[in-house]
């Protein structure tokens, strides 16, 4: 009965050591597939291979790039102002000179402290320019225009008396024997323009009986009459020439 209990404790201390070695030999074989697997996936990657790059990792980033140059600035003149305040002396003159024997100092005119301004002018004007005091006078104003003597009509128009009146060859038409044989008779109007010699150069029947117009027509064209004239101008003049047929 002893002798079985010693034979099973022996047996128990192999199961164990049998079991420690099967885990220790199974954890470094597990250890290497894993290495062998990793280094296989590294070595068909190259981007994953410079990603393990010790040395890389542990490099300093570049240095940033330098800045620009600053732009230059322009020098912006300024504008001295006059002096506004005045300041009282502290001490007053022990002799104050007769004026009556002082001569007149020599002014210089001086505008914002521009050597041969205007007293009175603008900032930024020009040296030797006029003040608004001292504005040139207004232009006269301009002469009226002459009055342009008014030109004489070129036609006068006069009644049928004062063109009777003024006829020197009165040419009287014959009685046409187709008018004395149809009884056509009656009054023949025609108006004339006379020119400034007092020659006819247009004439034209107004009224009348057509047997007669023809004949009344061409006794008018052959009239004369004294020059007309006008403010000591001779002028056309236009009037009616009335021509009468009567039957005997």
């Amino acid at each position: 009965m002893f002798e079985s209990l010693v034979e099973s404790s022996k047996h128990g201390q192999e199961n164990t050591r049998t079991g420690v070695y099967m885990l220790v030999t199974g954890g470094i074989y597990a250890v290497g597939l894993l290495v062998i697997g990793i280094s296989t996936i590294v070595y068909m990657n190259p981007g994953l291979a410079d990603s393990f790059d010790v040395a890389a990792m542990i490099a300093p980033p570049p240095p940033p790039a330098a800045p620009p140059p600053p732009a230059a600035q322009q020098a912006v003149p300024k504008n001295i102002p006059a002096p506004t305040t005045f300041t009282p002396p502290t001490k007053p003159p022990e002799k104050i000179p007769d004026p009556t024997t002082v001569a007149p100092k020599q002014v210089v005119a001086v505008s914002h402290g521009v050597p041969g301004g205007v007293p009175g002018g603008v900032i930024g004007g020009v040296p030797g320019g006029a003040s608004k005091g001292d504005d040139p006078p207004p232009p006269p104003p301009p002469k009226p225009p002459e009055p342009t003597p008014t030109p004489a009509p070129k036609k006068l128009t006069v009644s049928g008396g004062v063109l009777q009146g003024k006829a020197i060859n009165k040419v009287q038409p014959p009685y046409p024997p187709i008018a004395r044989a149809a009884r056509a008779a009656g009054a023949v109007q025609i108006q004339v323009t006379i020119s400034e010699d007092g020659r006819v150069i247009d004439a034209a029947v107004i009224a009348g009986h057509p047997l007669l117009r023809d004949a009344a027509l061409q006794a008018a064209k052959r009239w004369t009459f004294q020059p007309t004239e006008l403010t000591g101008v001779p002028v056309k003049v236009q009037g009616i020439l009335t021509f009468n047929f009567t039957l005997q």
